[in-house]
């Protein structure tokens, strides 16, 4: 498997370990909207779209249907999974957010013929 830097948190850039409600202040509820709808970073955050979106797609060349593979990640890389397949695309656009719930988990399948399904999106135990 490749270096696993795509799973590390993205850098919030003048918002680290800010508060809510200064984090909103900053870039306010649209921009946020905006990164937890469509995974579309505020200003200042250093987030490698096309980088992580590369990488998941790396991964996903890898993963064996038959065996399970576990990740653990934040919910601002999680959400790149979902973009960086057609097929992932277009079954997380019925969702109403990208972003997973703090706790929460996603379920991708691979089938057989490497076709990939979203079977759990935000879920909490």
């Amino acid at each position: 498997m490749q270096d696993a830097v795509f799973l590390k948190e993205i850098d919030h850039g003048p918002d680290e370990n800010q508060v809510e409600e200064a984090v909103l202040r900053r870039i306010g509820e649209d921009a946020l909207l905006a990164w937890d709808r469509h995974a579309l970073a505020p200003d200042g955050w250093v987030v490698e779209p096309e980088q992580r979106m590369e990488a998941w797609r790396d991964l996903f060349a890898q993963v064996d249907s038959e065996a399970a593979t576990l990740l653990v990640t934040s919910n601002g890389a999680a959400r790149f999974a979902l973009l960086a397949d057609e097929g992932l695309r277009e079954q997380a656009a019925t969702l109403d957010l990208l972003k997973l719930p703090t706790g929460g988990f996603g379920v991708i399948a691979s089938e057989q013929g490497g076709k990939l399904m979203l079977r759990e999106w935000g879920r909490r135990p």
